[in-house]
């Protein structure tokens, strides 16, 4: 989705996606408000994105539990164009990100809000030194190991997706209920790996492409086709979240908006 209700698409450099199930599920929260206020006109975009084939050691953002594994992506990192952040309550947050010329996108280690929807464990938050101090200047800021920093600016992170999604837990890492419900996958897409016009994946030195062909929906479509945009009930509270049933059937819809596109899965096209 595109931020500050653009009317055309964005690209992934520096940036990050979803898949299905994990942009269906946060988009519940991002589009949901019951006067439809944040269904301006931005398209939704669809990328086939090509990943090398590889094992990054001791990622700590690709499972709920955020301890370190092996894993075929590194570590996510959360992007935002600075510009967006000053005019909002995160504005000093710009000053902490990781810019590269000529790319509008910078990138930090995985913040807490994200960390949040990525269930990432209470035990991941002090590891990595995030600040969850809600009146903080540095509130969301994490820190992350060099060895972790290095990889993410070089390979596709990842992060799951868990179902219910969570804006402020009660206690920071602390998911009140059962385990999550894995629904999806956020990505990170570091512009230092993405290759060159014409090459492909695993030579000169890069390791993902996005194909150039892309697809877009708009909220207008979602709406049509029976979007629940039932807010969360007071969304500043602590544990707040919307229901799991809400999500999934967003979820359901975002599907058949693809379908109704008659878009062909990635790599059949």
């Amino acid at each position: 989705m595109v931020e500050a209700n653009r009317s055309l698409p964005d690209f992934l450099d520096n940036h990050d996606s979803g898949d299905m199930g994990g942009d269906g599920a946060v988009a519940t929260l991002a589009l949901g408000h019951g006067d439809g206020a944040l269904f301006a006109s931005g398209p939704i975009t669809r990328y086939c994105v090509e990943v090398l084939n590889t094992t990054i050691p001791n990622t700590t953002t690709t499972t709920f539990a955020g301890a370190p594994v092996d894993a075929p992506y590194s570590d996510y990192r959360s992007t935002n164009p600075p510009w967006l952040l000053a005019s909002t309550r995160e504005k000093d947050l710009a000053s902490l990100g990781e810019v590269t010329n000529g790319t509008e996108y910078a990138s930090w280690c995985d913040l807490v809000e994200d960390r949040y929807l990525g269930h990432l464990s209470r035990t991941s938050l002090l590891a990595a030194k995030c600040d969850t101090h809600l009146l903080s200047p540095r509130f969301m800021a994490c820190e992350c190991s060099e060895q972790s920093t290095t990889a993410s600016r070089y390979y596709t992170g990842m992060m799951p997706i868990g179902l219910p999604t969570f804006l402020i837990p009660l206690i920071p890492g602390w998911y009140p209920g059962s385990l999550p419900d894995p629904v999806g996958h956020w990505y990170s897409h570091p512009v230092g790996g993405r290759c060159p016009l014409g090459a492909s994946v695993g030579t000169r030195g890069c390791t993902w492409q996005r194909a150039p062909l892309s697809h877009s929906i708009y909220p207008s479509e979602l709406l049509g086709l029976g979007w629940d945009s039932t807010p969360a009930k007071h969304p500043l509270w602590p544990n707040a979240h919307q229901p799991i049933e809400q999500a999934q059937r967003n979820i359901a819809v975002f599907q058949k908006a693809w379908a109704a596109k008659g878009v062909k899965p990635c790599g059949h096209e």
